[in-house]
C-alpha cells in the first residue's frame, strides 16, 4: 500500500511539473516537502492527478498536431470554468485544512494562480467554513450513492421476481379463453398490492364492512357509528351518508343489478335502501339479537331473462295507458306497483334477501313483501356469516361459533346438503368458488371456464 501511495505521488509531481508554469511547478515542491512529513490524502493526489492529467493531455495533442513547433500553444480546458472555479476552490480548501507549512505554503502558490475561486473560498461566513471541507464531500459521496445504486438494484431485482407472472399476460380473464396458464397468471392480476390507490376517512368508528358497487365505480362502508358511507373509489370523493341505524352497522350487500343496497345492524333491523334516490323503502325486523350478515340471493339466468321480458312488457304497458289517458295510466302504474310490492325483484335480480344473527338463526326474506318466509335454526351459537352461490344462486352457506359450515338449496324447501367439520375456532368467513379451476380450463383445452364451483 505504501509503494503505490509513493507511485501515485512521484506521478503527481511530475504531472505537476510538466505544465511548465511557474506556480504549478512551485505546487509541486511544496507537495513533496509535505510527503516528507505526513502521507497526503489519496483523495486529493486522485483529483489533482485527474484534473491536471487531462488538461495536460488536451495540451499535448495541440503541440502535436500543430504545424509549426515553434509556435506557443494555450492548453485547452477540460473542464468549464465554473468546474474549474470549484475544483481549484476545493484545493485550497483542503490544503487549509491540513496542518504543517509545505501544505500552507502549497495553498498560497495556489492561492496566487486562481486567486478568484480561492478568494470566493476564504469570504464564506465562519459557519460554513466549520463544514468537512468539499474534496473529502465528494469523496465519502461516492460510496454513498455506489450502495444507494446497489440497494435501487436489489429493490428492482426483487420487483422483477414479484411481478415476473406478468411478463406473459394476454387478453385473457379469469376462466376466459386462452390458456390455463393464461387463466391462472390473469388472477392473480386481481391481487391487491400496494400503494393504495385512495384512503377514504370520514367515519367517527371503526369500518365494519364494505361493498362496491356491481356496476358503477361506487363503495359503500358501514361503521360502529350507525352510518354507511357512499364513495366514488375511482376518484376518492365522499358521496352521500345513509343514516337509519341506530347502533353498529355490520354488513352490506347490493342486489345483482345494484338497483338496491341492504344493510344490518345491531339494532335488530335489516334495511333496504333504494340506491337511486337513497332512500331507506323498507325496514324488515324478526331477529333477536344482533344481525352480523345480510346477502341478496340472485335469481337464475332464466328467470333473469323471463323477469326482464314481463319488466319491458309492463313499461310499455304503461307507457301505452300513459298515452292513452290519466286514469288508464294511473291504474297500470298502481298494477305495476302492486305485483312487484316496492319494486325489487325483476329490475334488482333478486328476489329473497338471507340473513344471519347472533340468536343462532338464518333467516329468508322476501324482498317484495318484507316477511319472513323461511327460518333455519341448525347452529348451537351466534351466526356469524352467510355466502351465496353468485354464478345461480342455488346454494349457500352458513357458518359461525360452533366451527360447523352448513349447506342448503335455497330453493323448494330449504333443505340443508351438508355439514362441513373439521375447523376448531370461530368460523368468520366463507365464499363459493364460482370460476373455473385450472385442471378444468386444462382439460377444456383452453375454451370458456364458466364453472358453477
Amino acid at each position: 500500500a505504501l509503494t503505490a501511495l509513493q507511485s501515485c505521488r512521484s506521478h503527481c509531481e511530475s504531472e505537476l511539473a510538466s505544465l511548465g508554469v511557474s506556480y504549478y511547478v512551485a505546487a509541486a515542491a511544496s507537495l513533496k516537502r509535505a510527503q516528507s512529513t505526513q502521507i497526503v490524502r489519496v483523495s486529493y493526489l486522485s483529483t489533482v492527478s485527474l484534473a491536471y492529467r487531462r488538461r495536460h493531455k488536451q495540451a499535448s495533442k495541440q503541440v502535436r498536431s500543430s504545424p509549426d513547433p515553434n509556435r506557443q500553444t494555450k492548453p485547452t480546458m477540460v473542464l468549464t470554468d465554473r468546474q474549474r472555479a470549484d475544483l481549484h476552490g476545493g484545493i485550497y480548501e483542503y490544503l487549509l485544512s491540513r496542518p504543517g507549512e509545505p501544505f500552507a505554503a502549497a495553498a498560497a502558490a495556489l492561492a496566487q494562480a486562481d486567486p478568484g475561486a480561492c478568494q470566493a473560498k476564504d469570504s464564506k461566513p465562519a459557519a460554513a467554513t466549520t463544514a468537512a471541507p468539499l474534496l473529502e464531500k465528494k469523496w465519502t459521496a461516492v460510496p454513498r450513492l455506489q450502495k444507494k445504486v446497489l440497494e435501487l438494484e436489489r429493490a428492482a431485482a426483487q420487483s422483477a421476481r414479484i411481478h415476473a407472472h406478468r411478463a406473459g399476460l394476454g387478453g385473457a380473464g379469469v376462466g376466459g379463453g386462452g390458456s390455463g396458464e393464461g387463466g391462472a397468471s390473469g388472477s392473480r392480476r386481481m391481487i391487491p398490492r400496494p400503494p393504495a390507490v385512495h384512503t377514504l376517512k370520514g367515519h367517527q368508528g371503526q369500518v365494519t364492512c364494505v361493498a362496491v358497487h356491481p356496476v358503477y365505480t361506487v363503495a359503500v362502508s358501514g361503521s360502529e357509528d350507525g352510518t354507511v358511507k357512499v364513495w366514488d373509489h375511482e376518484s376518492g370523493d365522499y358521496v352521500r351518508t345513509l343514516k337509519g341505524h341506530t347502533n353498529t352497522v355490520y354488513s352490506v350487500a347490493f342486489t345483482p343489478t345494484g338497483s338496491h343496497l341492504a344493510t344490518c345492524s345491531s339494532d335488530l333491523s335489516i334495511k333496504l335502501w333504494d340506491f337511486s334516490t337513497y332512500a331507506c323503502v323498507r325496514t324488515l325486523r324478526g331477529h333477536d339479537h344482533t344481525i352480523s350478515c345480510v346477502r341478496f340471493i340472485p335469481l337464475p339466468p332464466s328467470a333473469m331473462t323471463s323477469s326482464a321480458y314481463s319488466s319491458s312488457s309492463s313499461s310499455a304497458a304503461t307507457s301505452a295507458a300513459a298515452a292513452a289517458g290519466g286514469d288508464a295510466a294511473g291504474g297500470a302504474a298502481e298494477a305495476s306497483s302492486s305485483a312487484t310490492g316496492i319494486g325489487v325483484g325483476a329490475a334488482a335480480g333478486s328476489a329473497q334477501l338471507v340473513s344471519a344473527s347472533r340468536d343462532q338463526t338464518v333467516k329468508f326474506w322476501d324482498v317484495e313483501t318484507g316477511f319472513c318466509v323461511h327460518t333455519v335454526a341448525d347452529h348451537s351459537d351466534w351466526v356469524r356469516t352467510v355466502a351465496v352461490r353468485e354464478s345461480d344462486g342455488e346454494v349457500l352457506a352458513t357458518s359461525g361459533n360452533d366451527t360447523v359450515v352448513n349447506v342448503y338449496r335455497t330453493g323448494g324447501d330449504r333443505r340443508k346438503v351438508c355439514e362441513l367439520r373439521g375447523h376448531e375456532h370461530v368460523v368468520e368467513a366463507v365464499a363459493f368458488v364460482c370460476a373455473a379451476t385450472p385442471a378444468a380450463v386444462a382439460e377444456s383445452g383452453g375454451g370458456s371456464g364458466s364453472g358453477s364451483g
